[in-house]
């Protein structure tokens, strides 16, 4: 084989088309309401029991307000 027979050819350069722009924000539209959920998930499961808790803020176990 010569050099010649494994050159590339020159590369075109497209102007992106409003399809293709459309079809890659619905693509990763699509990955984000994916992995979006999955992370929650993951999260949530990482997480402490105390760090689940609407306040986020310790049990008071005194009579007196936190």
């Amino acid at each position: 084989m010569t050099s010649s027979a494994l050159s590339l050819p020159p590369a075109r350069h497209r102007r992106p088309t409003l399809g293709r722009i459309a079809a890659w924000a619905a693509l990763l539209a699509m990955l984000s309401l994916t992995l979006l959920p999955l992370w929650m998930v993951i999260k949530t499961a990482l997480m402490q029991p105390a760090d689940c808790s609407p306040s986020r803020r310790p049990c008071c176990r005194s009579r007196r307000r936190c």
